[in-house]
């Protein structure tokens, strides 16, 4: 029952857009130049890139993946199959098909000897041998031996694992928190959603009930209050189990800013915490509201932006837009990618063939066939192409 949100990602399997271009007559783009506050501060001329996290970004080069920092100086050379980024100053790396992990200096600390690894979290790494999964730590040590089929990051103290077809959440010593149960659980600040005898429920860190199972289905709490469905109608109860607002909707996106997304008829708009609808259902589709205080809508097949108030501060122009994430929301015309601020500007024309979210200060871009990445200073704007 859950509202379907926009995303694409690149091949490297780091969240990334690709959109399109403005066409700019060359007086308009000899006044951008001049008007600009962005800079491409790395050039492109990696075969692949990703995102900076730690100060350091994945980058590939004749087929094999090293990193650089932000003044684009290799610093780890371009040596391994496969690298993701860092993660608690460790990056994993493949080497000879295995998985290891490697600390900055590009030294391997922990040897390549895993089918699969995830990222660190919480010092603790999921890790895969045999086809099975287990938690090693920063040591390369086993601390929880392979056993599941599935073992997902630590969160909070609590990992939620795989086995038989089953789900269930263990702590740091491997033992079972929240029994084994056939659907799907989440955990997500201190609720996690189980289910028995066919309805679902909440239970604490410990595994203790804490919200009886009286629901068709729950969703993660979010702004304080979580969705539920009874009866085939969506609605939110608040931390104690309270329904706050009555299953009456169609279906619902979880709270963000003080709203959350419904459907009515077809048509998307938004609710506040007391279930009032305060932005209409006009919308053929809308997402949450960002930490700007904007949310993505769509409209005869483009997309824009609105604010709090359901007044639209980005016509529905753009082929695609993903959410805001450093203050900047990348958008696509024709084919190309560039981004807008919050008030609704192009302040990177659109023409990039690919483009990463903003990370770090800096944003991974591909021209021609080759990967580099621009800065945003944030000074001044081009203005917005409305046709």
């Amino acid at each position: 029952m859950r509202i379907k949100r926009f995303s694409t990602f690149t091949s490297i399997a780091l969240i990334a857009f690709v959109s399109t271009a403005i066409a700019v007559e060359p007086a308009t783009r000899e006044k951008d130049n001049q008007e600009k506050c962005w800079e491409l501060a790395i050039p492109c001329q990696f075969d692949s890139a990703g995102s900076f996290h730690e100060g350091l970004a994945n980058v590939v080069q004749n087929g094999k993946w090293g990193f650089i920092d932000k003044t684009g100086k290799i610093v780890i050379p371009c040596q391994f199959s496969f690298a993701w980024p860092f993660s608690e100053n460790l990056a994993p790396v493949v080497q000879n098909g295995k998985w290891g992990f490697i600390d900055k200096t590009g030294k391997i600390v922990i040897p390549c000897l895993f089918d699969l690894v995830d990222s660190f979290s919480g010092g603790f790494a999921g890790v895969q041998q045999n086809y099975k999964w287990g938690y090693i730590d920063k040591t390369g040590k086993f601390v929880i031996p392979c056993q599941f089929n599935q073992a997902y990051k630590f969160n909070d103290g609590l990992a939620i694992v795989r086995l038989n077809g089953k789900n269930g959440s263990i702590d740091k010593t491997g033992k079972i928190v929240i029994p084994y149960q056939d659907e799907s659980i989440f955990f997500i600040g201190g609720f996690a959603g189980v289910k028995q005898n066919g309805k679902w429920g909440f239970s604490d860190k410990t595994g203790k009930i804490v919200i009886p199972c009286q629901f068709d289905w729950v969703g993660p709490f979010s702004d304080d209050l979580a969705e539920i469905v009874q009866n085939g109608k969506c609605g939110f109860i608040d931390k104690t189990g309270k329904i706050v607002i009555p299953c009456q909707f169609d279906s619902v996106g979880s709270f963000s800013q003080g709203l959350a997304t419904i459907i009515q008829n077809g048509k998307y708009g938004f609710i506040d915490k007391t279930g009032k609808i305060v932005i209409p259902c006009l919308f053929d589709w809308a997402d949450f509201f960002s930490n700007v205080g904007l949310a993505r809508i769509k409209q005869n097949g483009k997309y824009g932006f609105i604010d709090k108030t359901g007044k639209i501060v980005s016509p529905c122009q753009f082929d695609g837009a993903y959410y805001f994430c450093g203050g900047l929301a990348n958008v696509g015309q024709k084919g190309k990618n560039g981004s807008i601020d919050k008030t609704g500007k192009i302040v990177i024309p659109c023409q990039f063939d690919e483009q990463i979210i903003f990370f770090e200060g800096l944003a991974a871009v591909k021209q021609n066939g080759k990967w580099g990445y621009i800065k945003y200073s944030g000074q001044k704007a081009v203005p917005e192409n409305t046709q």
